[in-house]
């Protein structure tokens, strides 16, 4: 039993998978020979105070593992993220997502928040859909952040309980 924040890959019913333990709990493997199957499964600490996360085989370089977190919502999405800036003279910038991004995702929606540079703007700032894992900002020059969303494959949101099997324990449970 080990008190120390680590990361631990298991390998077992669930496929590979990463797990991270806080500092001051034990750890104890999630996964059990009866948790969730297939080339993802969910590992850590879950419910209201902990996260969920899983490996998978990278998309486009096979010595490693791609580590997702799990953002919770009505479908199985990714999402990306970071700030960019328009340089004074231009019009527009280009941001590249990861090259393994159409691999993973589809139906992406980018949004964009100007960061204040100290002068109130009317000017705004609008963005192209995604093409080839890519996306541009068109607008005044200064800086910004911005959010990419995707659809990663669709969910029943709200199965009737007669349908469906559930399986797992305590705070954790799937179909």
């Amino acid at each position: 039993m080990s008190y120390y924040p680590c990361y631990q890959v298991n390998y077992g019913g669930c496929g590979p998978q990463l797990q991270f333990v806080p500092q001051g709990l034990p750890y104890v493997p999630s996964c059990p020979s009866t948790g969730p199957t297939g080339a993802v499964g969910s590992t850590g600490l879950v419910g209201p105070t902990g996260g969920k996360t899983f490996i998978i085989d990278h998309p486009t370089d096979a010595d490693k593992y791609l580590v997702h977190g799990c953002l919770e919502g009505p479908e199985f999405g990714v999402y990306y993220r970071g700030a960019g800036v328009i340089e004074e003279g231009l019009e527009s910038v280009g941001i590249q997502l990861p090259t393994y991004v159409e691999k993973i995702g589809m139906d992406f929606t980018v949004q964009v928040t100007p960061i204040f540079s100290g002068e109130k703007r009317k000017e705004v700032h609008e963005v192209s859909e995604v093409q080839h894992g890519a996306f541009v900002v068109y607008g005044p020059p200064g800086r910004f952040f911005w959010h990419v969303y995707g659809k990663r494959s669709s969910l029943e949101a709200e199965p009737r309980k007669q349908d469906v099997v559930v399986k797992g324990s305590g705070p954790y449970q799937w179909m």
